[in-house]
């Protein structure tokens, strides 16, 4: 399972970066829905199996949950802050998004420029800000059909603007005690309607209705509910508790699939390599639970995730290109630039923070049932 996740984060680099030669990866919409179902089963999972019911098992799952969020991605946005004022002392002017955030206050759009400063430090509505666009005439507004001239994304006032999937995920995390309490009925009623809603929101026209079904937490939540319910309808199962050889057939057709442009030539195809995920999910993870090598490289998933944007216009700042939204770097040379700094941000601050996360749910809650480990 941690394989998977690092190939699906870096199909999400390698869409913002140059084409690899020969290789067509997964579309990173697709990527990031997949990682919403593989977060829902762990999610059921280990709400499941590792934390005592009540108030304080809910009490450590959600600071467990913050721990493993919050200081990889404070550390990221503090970076790449500084980035941006260290190009501004370079160019002699604010540079791109401060110039953005320059323009806003002059034009007296602090009202909005609050709600996306505390957005960005709590992650918390993230997947939001794509919904609005900014002029310095009407300040922040919903999108409408089409951009109105002048405008530009509000989300191009971000720092790190790819991480609204990361807001949709605390929004999961939220709800997720709730939702793993519910009746197998009850997560199939909430697959349903908030599937019903996506396709409506799919079949809307405008610009806002295709940013909202792209970004919004909301209508994100059909696939973290099909991850859970995955996990409930599966977990008694033969596909849960397959041996490696039996997993391993699926297993390579659909690491074959990321890696092919087939998903990419439209719905119907994207929905059928999310319905092959859904069945391989509980395989995977059955057969790669105690291997070592496995966790590793799941490990690398998230800050991979995190520290590819910034890596990407470090490299741009380093051949002298000032656009950083619009100019690729090749992708190999941002894979490897990524793998190396997310493997130095894991050593230094991830592993120490599991450690910690480790002792203290040791010392205050003893699991439901002994099961090898998985990220808490």
């Amino acid at each position: 399972m941690g394989t998977l996740r690092l190939l699906l984060a870096l199909c999400v680099v390698v869409a913002h970066a140059a084409p690899l030669p020969g290789i067509h990866t997964l579309d990173a919409g697709l990527a990031v829905k997949t990682f919403f179902m593989i977060s829902g089963f762990y999610m059921a999972l280990i709400l499941a199996e590792k934390y005592p019911a009540g108030a304080e098992g809910r009490r450590l799952f959600y600071t467990n949950r913050l721990l493993r969020i919050y200081p990889m991605y404070l550390i990221t946005l503090t970076f790449a802050v500084l980035f941006y004022a260290a190009a501004s002392v370079h160019l002699g002017r604010p540079a791109d998004r401060l110039q953005f955030w320059s323009d806003a206050g002059r034009h007296g759009h602090w009202g909005g420029l609050a709600l996306v400063a505390v957005s960005q430090l709590s992650v918390i509505g993230l997947d939001v800000t794509p919904l609005f666009g900014y002029s310095a005439a009407q300040g922040f507004h919903l999108l409408g059909a089409t951009e109105i001239s002048g405008d530009i994304p509000a989300w191009r006032l971000n720092f790190l603007p790819h991480c609204w999937s990361i807001g949709a995920e605390l929004l999961f995390y939220a709800a997720a005690p709730w939702l793993a309490g519910l009746r197998t009925r009850g997560q199939a009623a909430l697959l349903v309607a908030s599937g019903v809603l996506v396709w409506a929101a799919e079949w809307s026209p405008g610009l806002l209705s295709s940013m909202a079904t792209y970004h919004l937490g909301l209508l994100q939540l059909p696939y973290f509910v099909l991850g859970m319910l995955t996990y409930r309808l599966l977990k008694g199962s033969a596909l849960f508790r397959p041996t490696s050889l039996r997993a391993a057939p699926p297993a390579a057709l659909l690491l074959a699939l990321t890696f092919s442009g087939w998903p990419q030539l439209g719905k119907p195809s994207g929905y059928l390599y999310l319905l092959g995920a859904w069945l391989v999910i509980p395989m995977l993870f059955s057969a790669t639970r105690d291997s070592g090598a496995d966790r590793w490289t799941g490990e690398l998933s998230y800050p991979i995730y995190l520290l590819h944007v910034p890596v990407k216009w470090s490299l741009l700042a380093a051949r002298g290109v000032a656009a950083k939204d619009a100019a690729e770097v090749p992708g190999w040379m941002l894979t490897l630039a990524t793998l190396v700094a997310a493997g130095l941000i894991v050593v230094l601050v991830d592993r120490p923070m599991e450690r910690f996360r480790r002792r203290r749910f040791e010392r205050r809650a003893a699991p439901v049932i002994d099961v090898p480990r998985a990220k808490s």
